[in-house]
């Protein structure tokens, strides 16, 4: 009987133990997911003297000390080089909203782009060392498919060769690593995160780029070069 006792209260601590493990993961989740943005970008565009307002939606997320991070490419009104070498169309203003308040572009290098708050979120992400990664480690991507409301996707690390897509922009490639956890329109500035030794949730890179058509393969741009892409805008910006 007391075998059975012990064996009992030995199985009980062990499903206590996940079950704690599991509210963990799940809390270090949210503090992630709370740093999660959707930023507006407004561009007034005059083309052969019409105005005309583009609105862009695209995902961003606080780094920290009132800084948030999102991708160029959606963030940015696309207006064909010829048309603006002919003169006819010229940008009036761009500005950009995240939670309902103006922020100001610091600088934008490569497909990063930074932007500076008026006020401090006090969620913010905390960056993992990317280059301890290897095949197969663990990957959480916290997107917004569709611009639809932030959701999660799971997925690993499946190759840091890139090189292979050649016919995908080549700076892109330089940077990227190839993942297996869904990538949709709209999740494109997305943190991807990885657990810690500790049970911490961090983000080791940012979702960038899908190709059509295919699943399981995707990019990533690592947190180690997004860290230092941040810190080079914001040396230029100090000029």
């Amino acid at each position: 009987m007391k075998r059975i006792i012990l064996i009992l209260f030995c199985v009980l601590t062990m499903v206590g133990c996940i079950y704690s493990n599991n509210s963990l993961n799940i809390t270090e989740l949210n503090k992630n997911k709370a740093a999660v943005d959707t930023i507006y970008t407004t561009t007034i565009v005059s083309i052969d003297g019409r105005y005309i307002i583009d609105t862009m939606r695209a995902t961003s997320f606080s780094i920290g000390d009132g800084y948030s991070v999102a991708l160029s490419h959606a963030t940015m009104l696309k207006i064909p080089r010829a048309v603006i070498d002919e003169g006819t169309t010229k940008v009036i203003s761009t500005t950009f909203i995240i939670a309902g308040q103006e922020v100001e572009l610091v600088g934008r290098q490569d497909d990063l782009s930074l932007f500076k708050k008026s006020y401090v979120n006090d969620n913010y992400i905390t960056f993992y060392n990317s280059d301890l990664l290897t095949l197969g480690s663990d990957l959480i991507v916290i997107g917004n498919s569709l611009m639809k409301g932030i959701n999660i996707k799971t997925g690993i690390l499946s190759s840091f060769d890139t090189s292979a897509f050649y016919y995908i922009d080549a700076e892109v490639l330089e940077s990227t690593v190839l993942i297996t956890a869904p990538i949709n329109p709209g999740d494109s500035g997305s943190m991807v995160l990885t657990m810690d030794r500790l049970g911490r949730y961090k983000v080791t890179g940012i979702a960038c780029a899908r190709l059509p058509n295919l699943s399981a393969m995707n990019f990533m741009l690592p947190s180690n070069y997004v860290v230092e892409t941040i810190e080079s805008i914001k040396e230029a910006a100090e000029k």
